[in-house]
């Protein structure tokens, strides 16, 4: 049995990068809400169904916890989604109002672990470990 520690960074499950891609989502999102807003969204890391994020928009910077659905990140009222990692869209939804605007990633973190790493499992097979990036670092208990 093959078990995963990480201290730091992020986690996104095999089976999740492989259909979603979630990896994509982290970096820092910037693009114009309204026209005039300029809007930063920097997604940090990802563990499971968590991210943690910051927000900068309209004078306000705000950070917390988001939910990780699939390929959509979800903060408070805002949303981010991609599919291809650099073209992304924000979100914002109040009540029955939905406005929504482009933004573009600046920057993505520099992966300490590759991303498609193969370990040893106990029963001699390879384990196919995948989808670690960020600054994590990972422990491979046998």
């Amino acid at each position: 049995m093959v078990s995963i520690v990480t201290t730091n960074g992020s986690y996104i499950s095999p089976a999740n990068e492989a259909v979603y891609h979630q990896s994509q989502l982290i970096g820092t999102w910037q693009g114009t809400m309204n026209g005039n807003q300029a809007v930063t969204f920097t997604v940090k890391n990802i563990k499971g169904s968590s991210a943690q994020v910051e927000m900068d928009y309209a004078g306000k910077k705000e950070f917390g916890t988001a939910s990780v659905d699939q390929n959509v990140l979800t903060f408070n009222n805002f949303s981010i989604a991609t599919k291809n990692g650099s073209l992304g869209v924000l979100v914002m939804q109040s009540g029955t109002y939905e406005k929504s605007w482009q933004i573009n990633k600046t920057s993505s973190p520099t992966p300490t672990t590759s991303t498609a790493s193969s370990v040893p499992s106990s029963g001699g097979a390879a384990a196919n470990i995948s989808a670690i990036s960020g600054s994590t670092a990972v422990n491979i208990l046998a």
